[in-house]
């Protein structure tokens, strides 16, 4: 807890301004609507928590799934989606009740300075998640688009990990030091105190007691590599995309035989795509709302409404995905997942997607192999009739 006899004269003046302006920063907001902003993050964050450990049950209970490296990257980001679903479920109840670390309108606070890191840490990895989500979207583009066995995936993934959890852990730790995780609305994150001296280029930093130059942190901790990784999906979807249509052509062109793999090739296309969209309702209303902030707009309060339901839905999204190929679009058959979570009779036999391509163009393989045999085979005896 930061301790009133390290503050200066000055920086005690500007906590006092400051916590008015982020006051009347809020002026927009009511008390009801800034209790509904903390208590209905809630319940989605319950629904993504418990969904995010059906999924990752499903795959460390099942040895096969261990060694397929779409499993395993999923259970990466399921992993992830755990610790950021049980942040956000702690909304303002881990902002420090002390008025001096706080946002003095949060309803409900009751935590310290620690309290506030560690709920600022789990969010943190966000970036790990999303990063996951860019190796999702590798994995699929590489199983559509090439002919990589799964030996050959398996190398990539390690590097896939290596990058997910070194950016996550890393940003997420490196906040500590650096004082950033502060009060920031419902929860705790990259902010400053008094909040309204680091969120803005134009602030003054020395002013700050913690969280200097919040506003560049989110943008490099953050916000940056996540308009990368939404480029970059956005551009592997696209290829993708045009691969799967340039595929078809050519099927349709070729021979009946292949139509199967045509149509396979699109389904598994998209069953990634499914992940990208989970990706983008997840995300897409919070960094709205945090541009808001960053440029000294109030963002309306429904956009914060939405995004606080949003960020940690990704989790229960990826539940519905993840179990599609064994039971359809809604065919997570979530109820009967949760009442049959703590049984030792729950056996989901769930195929990678993109294991299943890579069978069929196996298969493909060898029966064109087997009909040019066929062909060599059967022209001594053409030349035969030929000559008789």
């Amino acid at each position: 807890m930061t301790s009133l006899e390290n503050i200066t004269d000055a920086q005690y003046e500007v906590l006092a301004i400051g916590s008015k302006i982020h006051a009347t920063s809020l002026e927009h907001i009511t008390d009801a609507q800034y209790k509904l902003l903390a208590i209905a993050p809630k319940i989605p964050a319950t629904l993504s928590f418990v969904a995010s450990i059906v999924i990752i049950r499903d795959i460390l209970k099942n040895e096969v799934k261990m060694r397929n490296p779409y499993c395993r990257i999923v259970l990466g980001m399921a992993s992830m989606d755990t610790l950021i679903s049980f942040g956000i479920f702690l909304t303002t109840w881990a902002i420090p009740i002390d008025g001096l670390d706080t946002d003095l309108q949060a309803p409900y606070r009751s935590g310290n300075t620690n309290t506030c890191i560690f709920q600022g840490m789990l969010l943190q990895f966000t970036l790990a998640s999303n990063i996951y989500n860019l190796c999702l979207a590798i994995y699929y583009f590489l199983s559509i688009t090439t002919k990589y066995s799964e030996e050959e995936m398996r190398k990539i993934e390690r590097m896939m990990h290596a990058a997910a959890l070194t950016f996550g852990f890393g940003t997420s730790i490196a906040g500590i030091p650096l004082k950033l995780y502060n009060s920031a609305g419902p929860w705790c994150w990259i902010s400053s105190l008094p909040f309204s001296c680091g969120l803005s280029s134009e602030s003054d930093p020395s002013t700050c007691l913690r969280g200097k130059y919040a506003y560049a942190y989110r943008i490099a901790f953050l916000y940056g590599p996540l308009w990368v990784i939404i480029l970059s999906i956005t551009i592997i979807m696209i290829r993708i995309a045009c691969h799967v249509r340039k595929r078809e052509r050519l099927v349709a062109q070729y021979r009946f035989s292949q139509r199967g793999r045509g149509h396979l090739t699109r389904q598994v296309a998209r069953h990634g795509f499914l992940y990208v969209v989970a990706l983008y309702i997840s995300i897409g209303p919070g960094t709205l709302s945090r541009l808001f902030e960053t440029f000294n707009y109030e963002p309306p309060f429904v956009l914060m409404l939405l995004s606080v339901i949003f960020a940690p839905s990704q989790g229960f999204f990826n539940c519905f995905i993840y179990f599609k190929p064994k039971y359809g679009f809604l065919g997570c058959h979530f109820g009967s997942r949760i009442s049959s979570f703590f049984t030792k009779n729950v056996n989901i036999d769930l195929i990678d997607p993109t294991a299943m391509l890579r069978q069929q163009q196996l298969e493909d393989n060898n029966r064109s192999d087997s009909d040019s045999l066929d062909s060599a085979a059967d022209m001594p005896e053409q030349k035969d009739k030929i000559f008789k």
